[in-house]
């Protein structure tokens, strides 16, 4: 139900944080669906597949690691690109390599 609705807030979104629970496969493999739902959003400038870029960060809703550190990261990057004049432009999204233990690794 709520994917239904959620293209028109990706729409005008200035940044979005995906979810995903370590411990649940489908959950994990939901995230491309939420990608690409992300982009249809977008509308036309979504980039293509395959070119992907984002920002990677370990965190624990059960004990709270890393969790304000991922939104403050997103709000930092947003707001870098409204001071730069690219407040309009969408950022890439894809799904990296896993990375080292911590939070917003490029």
């Amino acid at each position: 139900r709520f994917r239904s609705i959620a293209r028109s807030y990706f729409r005008k979104a200035h940044g979005v944080l995906l979810l995903y629970d370590i411990s649940s496969q489908s959950s994990f493999l939901g995230v491309r669906q939420w990608i690409e739902d992300i982009k249809a959003g977008a509308g036309a400038c979504a980039s293509p597949p395959q070119a992907h870029s984002a920002l990677f960060c370990e965190t624990s809703a059960k004990d709270g690691t890393n969790v304000v550190e991922a939104v403050l990261h997103l709000a930092r990057e947003v707001k870098r690109r409204a001071d730069r004049g690219s407040a309009g432009s969408v950022l890439e999204l894809g799904i990296p390599p896993r990375a080292a233990r911590g939070c917003c690794r490029t």
